[in-house]
């Protein structure tokens, strides 16, 4: 996940945009037989439960007002997952099952990579057992302890999973309208730039077919192939003092029937604000052994994703939440980070996915603003 977000970030500097990416058997080291269990009472000041090599929870300070026991075990019981999803890791019972924190708390799972069967890791994730069905859940991986983690909001039972499917149903779209905004100084700036990227395979994160030759357009902006990128953008940039993009306003992508794909004309309303991130200031230090405080401006309304990406690509966390101007990231979440220069991202964005003849629905369109904060962790 962080090399391919990372490399997309690098697209977006150069271009001025983003194309948008990345979200069987159970694994286990133990026999079905043996028993995986731990138990731990945890109260308002927060702790861990962990099984090792398997399964961890932090639970923030203040995330239970009473001191509450919890228990890990293996939920071998559950309904198992069905195709195209697959598990990487035992399945986990949580318990008191369905108790609500008061702040998220931190579950992190290990999963066998010899499992993957070729898919990029990028595509792992958490999925919860929802109202007897498996929800995937926003996850961040860390490729080299082949760990996941995700803040969750209540207790259920939770396994690390992969979506197997490969091929495309239809071909597989992703239009982005973006805004990369700038702070430093006290002064904040922007770059506007939009793309479109067509494949016949199932590709989330870089391209696999890319298909060329189509014609798309962007209310009445004309986009070309580029081929250094394998998909379309306009060859233009807007600027604070030429913006081609209007904040809330709705986009139009069109795109013209022809040999090499269906006709297809979808929208997206772009996000209402241009939040920047003030704190961390850029170039600033911050210890891994302490919480990390998030101030935004511009903010209101929908959500956002905070991402801490290392310049190698080989470390990364990420998160999802209210777009209120404030986020912690708590040290428990940095410890487990490689000190070193990273990239703080913003993202805030509408999306939805594509439902058109001829195009594979996890396809989408999409109006994203970002901005990325460089910072050092030690």
């Amino acid at each position: 996940m962080c090399k391919a977000y990372l490399q997309s970030i690098f697209v977006f500097l150069i271009i001025g945009v983003v194309f948008w990416s990345c979200s069987g058997d159970s694994s286990t080291n133990n026999s079905k037989d043996e028993p995986i269990t731990a138990g731990e009472n945890i109260g308002p000041d927060g702790g861990m439960i962990e099984i090792a090599g398997m399964i961890k929870l932090d639970i923030p300070v203040g995330a239970v007002t009473d001191t509450t026991s919890f228990a890990i075990s293996r939920a071998d019981a559950v309904t198992q997952p069905t195709a195209p999803m697959k598990p990487l890791s035992a399945m986990f019972t949580i318990e008191p099952s369905g108790l609500i924190f008061n702040s998220p708390a931190t579950i992190t799972i290990d999963y066998d990579e010899s499992k993957l069967g070729g898919k990029p890791e990028a595509e792992i994730v958490i999925c919860a057992y929802e109202n007897s069905s498996w929800v995937d859940i926003l996850s961040s991986v860390n490729i080299i302890d082949n760990s996941v983690s995700a803040e969750i909001s209540h207790l259920s039972d939770f396994c690390v999973m992969i979506d197997t499917s490969s091929a495309a149903e239809g071909i597989f779209a992703k239009l982005v309208v973006a805004r990369n905004v700038s702070y430093l100084g006290g002064y904040s700036t922007f770059i506007d730039g939009i793309t479109a990227s067509f494949d016949s395979a199932y590709a989330p994160c870089d391209p696999v077919n890319p298909i060329p030759g189509i014609s798309v357009t962007c209310e009445q902006y004309l986009l070309t192939w580029a081929a250094a990128i394998g998909g379309y953008t306009y060859p233009e940039f807007g600027t604070i003092a030429n913006p081609f993009i209007q904040l809330g306003e709705n986009y139009i992508f069109t795109v013209t029937a022809s040999g090499s794909a269906p006709a297809l004309v979808d929208s997206i309303a772009f996000p209402a604000k241009n939040p920047y991130v003030i704190i961390p200031t850029i170039m600033s230090t911050h210890s891994r052994s302490s919480d990390l405080l998030v101030n935004w401006l511009d903010y209101g309304g929908g959500t956002i994703e905070l991402l801490l990406v290392s310049t190698e690509g080989d470390s990364c966390f990420m998160v999802e939440t209210t777009n209120d101007g404030s986020h912690l990231i708590a040290s428990s979440n940095l410890t487990g980070l490689t000190p070193g220069v990273y990239s703080l991202i913003l993202n805030y964005y509408n999306r939805k996915n594509i439902s058109a003849p001829g195009y594979d629905s996890r396809g989408f369109i999409a109006g994203r603003v970002i901005n990325t904060t460089i910072i050092t962790l030690e």
